[in-house]
């Protein structure tokens, strides 16, 4: 996956970890056009996408096991209680 996309990591239009991607912007506008993006890389690279993973136009989101919101990424806290709460 990363090397069909590799320009597009180094561009900073999409983050991968591991078979999870995650795409940030600043304005709506910025995010529409990195969609297309990357939408347009996917077919041209006949690769696939699980519509049930799809999640669009989000403040903030669950990405690596971290929580990333506009004011920063902090720890997942289901994450952080699981291992709390370890028998």
């Amino acid at each position: 996956m990363a090397q069909r996309v590799h320009d597009l990591i180094v561009n900073e239009v999409i983050e991968l970890f591991v078979d999870d991607g995650g795409s940030a912007s600043d304005t709506f506008e910025e995010g529409l056009v990195n969609l297309q993006t990357i939408l347009e890389r996917v077919c041209r690279e006949k690769l696939s996408l699980a519509p049930s993973k799809l999640k669009l136009f989000m403040m903030e989101a669950v990405f690596a096991g971290a929580m990333v919101r506009p004011n920063g990424v902090s720890p997942d806290s289901i994450k952080l209680m699981a291992i709390m709460n370890w028998p």
